[in-house]
């Protein structure tokens, strides 16, 4: 496992918008503990509760209603190697190359990893760059394509 790499997202829905339940949860906790040979690559805790701090705040979400988290982690990798990918990364979600629907955020981890953040007005938008940045991440850190799934869901 010197070597064990990650490729995990994931991106929360604001609920059943066609039915009118959007936020219309009590609370939601996300928990995130990734390690490699014993040692945190990442940790983190999330709390969301829309009823006490509403989303569509400014400083929150603002006018977007879906949000996605990216691991990218490769155990063993020189720090060089993550300030390349993390610039090339960065490049692929510049607004002039996406438009206004979605918004992205890259940053190195402390050690063998980044973490991409989106912002979408849709899911769709958000899981379809989500893809190009893992065939991206994928050719750097591996020198091999990214093979779809044969269902994304």
């Amino acid at each position: 496992l010197d070597e064990a790499g990650l490729f995990w997202w994931e991106i929360v829905a604001p609920g059943r918008e066609t039915i009118g339940e959007m936020f219309a949860y009590d609370c939601l906790d996300m928990a995130v503990d990734i390690t490699a040979n014993g040692r945190p690559i990442a940790i983190e805790r999330l709390r969301i509760e829309p009823d006490s701090r509403p989303l569509n705040s400014l400083v929150r979400l603002g006018s977007y209603r879906y949000w996605s988290t990216f691991y990218i982690c490769r155990a063993g990798q020189p720090e060089s190697v993550w300030a390349a990918l993390e610039e090339e990364l960065t490049a692929l979600c510049r607004p002039t190359h996406l438009g206004q629907e979605t918004t992205w955020a890259v940053n190195t981890l402390p050690r063998d990893g980044l973490v991409v953040r989106g912002l979408g007005c849709t899911g769709r938008a958000l899981q379809s760059h989500l893809i190009t940045l893992w065939q991206a991440a994928k050719a750097r850190l591996y020198q091999a394509p990214a093979v779809m799934p044969r269902k994304l869901y």
